[in-house]
């Protein structure tokens, strides 16, 4: 069995796409094609023979060494391939149990490890909760994660007044550039009416709010 081969299936087993038992029996039936004369295997094949063995060994050992310090995080029952794939990507019982207790709500190992892949700490999770955009869901923290949204950001837009103000009106008013003042500038005019995409096509426009009003009716007519 090449070394390709032997990592492709320990990949595998972490995806979940494998249990140990099955990976076990692929390794032995790929070492067995490859051993049909024993005296002809190099040094080198020996080698990898004993590789497989720890490799398979260190995989059994996850649930083990690993499966107290997760549960104790709160994530209880889980199985070896979750347990290889949370070690495969690096996440730790610290950031399980920190993400656990943001109040986000029940998550699972797949959400939990595509959290840590973007960067993602308790932190921020904890005070995107803590803003008034209510129902977050782990898909959506990553999109303001990944378009560079601070909570304190959505805590500002949210605090102008403006109105209930969507996530992907959240995202937009952050990408062009409009911060919580000009928005409260604008208000403050009179025009209470606005829409987002009125403020940020006068943003887009380098409108000082003093002469937004005027700019919009020159729009109309």
């Amino acid at each position: 069995m090449t070394n390709k081969e032997r990592i492709k299936i320990l990949e595998m087993v972490a995806a979940g796409k494998l249990s140990v038992e099955q990976a076990g029996e692929l390794m032995d039936i790929l070492g067995a094609k490859s051993a049909t004369d024993a005296e002809k295997r190099s040094d080198q094949e020996l080698r990898a023979n004993e590789y497989n063995q720890e490799a398979m060994g260190r995989i059994r050992g996850y649930r083990r060494a690993g499966d107290r310090g997760l549960r104790a995080a709160g994530l209880p029952n889980l199985t070896v391939e979750e347990i290889g794939a949370l070690r495969m990507y690096g996440v730790g019982t610290n950031y399980v149990r920190a993400m656990l207790e943001t109040g986000l709500g029940d998550l699972t190992v797949k959400q939990i490890i595509s959290l840590n892949n973007y960067g993602i700490n308790a932190n921020y999770v904890r005070s995107l909760l803590e803003t008034a955009l209510s129902g977050l869901t782990v898909k959506q923290i990553i999109r303001l994660k990944n378009d560079g949204v601070s909570a304190e950001y959505v805590r500002d837009l949210l605090e102008t007044g403006l109105g209930d103000l969507s996530l992907d009106q959240i995202i937009s008013l952050n990408n062009y550039g409009v911060s919580a003042e000009y928005i409260r500038a604008l208000l403050e005019t009179g025009l209470s009416d606005l829409t987002v995409k009125q403020i940020i096509r006068l943003k887009n426009h380098g409108v000082d709010p003093l002469f937004a009003s005027s700019y919009l009716n020159e729009e109309d007519e």
